[in-house]
């Protein structure tokens, strides 16, 4: 089985891959043992984008009774939905309030161009820049959030509680793992235990957007943040 780690940007994807990841490795599920065991080298990265029908293949290889996780921002399409339906494929997607997720982008871009490195986000400068990529990422978002199969978890949950989050990724994948040694792990200076760390906050785009650009991003968001609302009652994000 395959498990798909699927996030949108800044969401706190990568702490939640390296959370079932812990707990995989914990219950025997070796990542690195099940590529080199049943997959040709190609299907090796931890992070695949899947654009046509090559996760049916990958997902064949893979015995019943061995999960490999792939960390993925892919879109779900038909083949995605199929193998979920037939319960040969898992998954998890995390979610964030878009608004304060453009602000983590910035800072992203920000701290790139300090480092003079170049990747996805080296060139956004402005807040309008950020957000324009959230609201072309909704409609990548949207079918991931709407599936019945996945487990959704949020960016408030797993920032607030993330014993509450390895609790239910453990319940959602069935195994029978112990969340408090990896729930351990990553407590303390974060910065030096997940990757792709970024200091934030819910509400935290309060602090860089005028009033207009909250009005605007908030009205343009509406739909897709009562939608986030839906699938958490405790972690609810605040319009």
């Amino acid at each position: 089985m395959i498990l798909l780690s699927y996030g949108m940007p800044k969401s706190a994807s990568t702490f939640c891959y390296q959370v079932e990841n812990e707990m995989l490795c914990q219950v025997g599920h070796i990542r690195k043992e099940i590529c080199e065991t049943y997959l040709p080298v190609e299907f090796h990265p931890a992070f695949l984008e899947f654009n046509n029908n090559e996760i049916i293949p990958m997902s064949e290889r893979i015995p019943d009774d061995k999960i490999l996780i792939v960390k993925t921002h892919t879109l779900l399409r038909d083949p995605i939905d199929r193998l979920l339906k037939s319960g040969k494929l898992k998954a998890t997607a995390t979610f964030r309030d878009p608004r304060d997720a453009a602000i983590s982008l910035l800072n992203s871009g920000e701290k790139d161009r300090k480092q003079n490195v170049k990747r996805s986000f080296s060139d956004l400068f402005t807040i309008d820049q950020a957000i324009q990529i959230l609201k072309n990422y909704e409609e990548i978002l949207t079918p991931w959030l709407k599936h019945p199969n996945v487990l959704k978890l949020s960016y408030n949950l797993l920032s607030s509680n993330p014993g509450e989050a390895a609790i239910r990724i453990r319940d959602y994948l069935q195994i029978d793992a112990d969340v408090t040694p990896v729930v351990e792990k990553f407590s303390g200076n974060l910065g030096e235990k997940v990757w792709e760390f970024n200091v934030g906050k819910a509400g935290r785009y309060k602090e860089y957007m005028n009033d207009k650009q909250i009005q605007e991003y908030s009205t343009h968001f509406r739909d897709l943040i009562d939608l986030m609302n839906s699938l958490d009652d405790q972690y609810k994000i605040q319009i």
